[in-house]
């Protein structure tokens, strides 16, 4: 995530539990991964699941596979 202020790499001060709200404080950056939302984290797991294999991973999520390869090249470009 980036600052809205000046545009540099923001990280992460407190993490806080939902449930007891224990709160710990650091210096915690945000790695590649957190950027995904859990659609394209879900599609990571189907794509893992079947091995890359574009026509499977179309098959199960109902798309067809130049759709997937687009989805494969759009998730490569957020976390790269």
């Amino acid at each position: 995530m980036k600052c809205p202020q000046c545009n540099s790499t923001m990280s992460v001060k407190t993490y806080v539990c939902d449930t007891c709200h224990s709160e710990l404080t650091g210096h915690f950056m945000i790695d590649q991964f957190d950027k995904l939302d859990n659609n394209e984290k879900e599609f990571i797991k189907v794509f893992f699941k079947y091995r890359g294999n574009i026509k499977k991973v179309g098959d199960e999520i109902g798309k067809s596979s130049p759709t997937v390869s687009k989805m494969v090249d759009d998730l490569y470009e957020k976390i790269k």
